[in-house]
C-alpha cells in the first residue's frame, strides 16, 4: 500500500513582471547557394550563426564567439521552398524562436520567443539574401513592486429576456471577456522610465546635443496600441525560471503609467496598468491572455 502525501493548495505568489517586445526579423531567400554560407540571428539568450549546406557540400563556418552553429542541409537543386521549409525546422529546433513563411512564398520571418534586445544584431555573412528587422526587441524585467500585482478579469453579457417572464434571465449570451493588471514599479531609474513612457502611451525624444527626455506628447496619437504594444509576463518567483506553468500572460498590451508619487515620507512608484488586446495570430481560445506556459507554439 502507497503511502499518502499531502500538497498544499494555498500559495503566498509573490511574481516578477516582464514587458517588452520580441525581435521580429525577416529575409528574402534565393537559389544559387553553393555552401558553406551563414548569417547570423541573436535570441536575448544565444548568438547562432545560421550556415547553408547544398547536398552535402559546404565548410561549416567557424563560429565566433559565444556562438552556437545551426545548419540547414539543402538538397542539390534546391528551390525556395525548400530553403524556407527546411531553415524554419532549423531554426525552430533552438526552442528559442517560431519562424514561417509569408503567403507569397518569397520570404521567411523569424520571431524570437523571448521579449527583449537579442544579443547581437541580425547581420548576413555571405549569403546575399536581403535581411531586416520588421519589430525591435525592447523591455525586460520591470524591477520590485511596491505593492502586490492585481490582474483582473471582466466579463460582458446580453441578457436573454421575455415577455412572459418578466425579469426572469433566461439566458446570457457571452458578448466579450478581457483582462488588465496594474502594478506600482518601485525601481524607478531613468531606464525603466523611458521603457514604461517612451514604449508605452508616451514617447521619448533627444536633441541634438543633449540628453533623452521622456513624456507624453502628440507623436503617438491615433496609432494603434495593438501595433505599439508588446507582451507582458508574470512569473511567480517561488517557481523555477523554467517553470511556466502558473505564468501570466498578455499577448499584446501597452503600458499605461497612471502616476507617481513624490512624497519625502514614503518611497516612489509609478502605478502603470496593461489591459489584455485581442491577439489573432494566438489560439482563439487563449487570444486575449493565458495561464500556462506562453513558449509553446500556440499560433493560430
Amino acid at each position: 500500500m502507497a503511502c499518502d502525501s499531502k500538497t498544499s493548495t494555498i500559495f503566498l505568489e509573490a511574481a516578477s513582471l516582464s514587458w517588452g517586445a520580441e525581435e521580429v526579423s525577416c529575409f528574402d531567400p534565393a537559389a544559387g547557394l553553393t555552401g558553406g554560407e551563414s548569417f547570423l540571428i541573436a535570441s536575448t539568450k544565444t548568438k547562432y550563426q545560421v550556415w547553408f549546406s547544398v547536398d552535402g557540400a559546404g565548410v561549416a563556418p567557424t563560429p565566433g564567439n559565444g556562438e552556437t552553429l545551426v545548419e540547414v542541409a539543402l538538397p542539390a537543386a534546391y528551390t525556395v521552398a525548400d530553403l524556407i521549409g527546411l531553415y524554419v525546422t532549423a531554426i525552430e529546433a533552438t526552442g528559442e524562436f517560431l519562424s514561417a513563411g509569408s503567403s507569397d512564398g518569397l520570404s521567411v520571418e523569424t520571431s524570437a520567443i523571448f521579449l527583449g534586445l537579442p544579443l547581437a544584431p541580425l547581420a548576413d555573412v555571405d549569403t546575399g539574401f536581403a535581411f531586416r528587422v520588421e519589430v525591435a526587441g525592447y523591455g525586460g524585467d520591470l524591477g520590485k513592486t511596491k505593492e502586490g500585482i492585481e490582474v483582473s478579469f471582466t466579463a460582458s453579457t446580453f441578457d436573454v429576456l421575455s415577455n412572459q417572464t418578466a425579469e426572469l434571465i433566461l439566458d446570457q449570451i457571452i458578448q466579450s471577456t478581457g483582462a488588465s493588471l496594474s502594478a506600482a514599479i518601485l525601481e524607478t531609474t531613468k531606464e525603466r522610465l523611458e521603457l514604461i513612457f517612451g514604449k508605452g502611451y508616451g514617447d521619448s525624444y533627444t536633441p541634438a546635443g543633449g540628453t533623452s527626455l521622456v513624456g507624453f506628447g502628440t507623436s503617438k496619437q491615433f496609432k494603434s496600441s495593438f501595433d505599439l504594444g508588446g507582451k507582458l509576463i508574470l512569473h511567480p518567483i517561488r517557481l523555477d525560471e523554467t517553470d511556466r506553468s502558473r505564468d501570466v500572460v498578455f499577448h499584446k498590451t501597452l503600458a499605461l503609467p497612471e502616476s507617481i508619487n513624490y512624497d519625502g515620507t514614503d518611497t516612489q512608484a509609478v502605478n502603470v496598468s496593461f489591459t489584455a488586446l485581442v491577439d489573432e495570430s494566438v489560439a482563439a481560445e487563449i487570444s486575449v491572455f493565458a495561464i500556462g506556459d506562453w513558449t509553446q507554439d500556440i499560433r493560430a
